[in-house]
């Protein structure tokens, strides 16, 4: 049996199981860039139905909005103001209190 011994320096042999060189293992700028990208526009591009979805609602809402407006000025403002008169005092019930009811006349 032979010793391992090393190639000729003669013939120029590829080594198969030495790594890339360190400056070959770093990608372009524009190739870091599109890969940092790509789940940035899977998720906009999913995304997208349910955006426009929820801009056409705030369209058709705005639109019905102005329009009811329209019709009704003082719609929002009467939904909206705050009560002003109190609330009828509660009567308070005797038959709670251990007395008996008041007799009809």
């Amino acid at each position: 049996m032979r010793p391992d011994r090393p190639p000729s320096r003669r013939t120029v042999r590829p080594d198969l199981h030495a790594s890339r060189h360190r400056s070959a293992a770093l990608p372009s700028l524009g190739v870091a860039v599109a890969f940092a990208a790509l789940p940035v526009a899977t998720v906009a591009a999913l995304s997208f139905p349910t955006a426009a979805a929820v801009a056409l609602a705030a369209l058709c809402g705005a639109v019905a909005g102005a329009a009811l407006h329209r019709r009704h000025p003082n719609a929002v403002d009467r939904t909206l103001r705050p009560r002003t008169t109190a609330a009828p005092p509660v009567r308070p019930d005797p038959s709670a209190a251990g007395g008996s009811p008041p007799c009809p006349r």
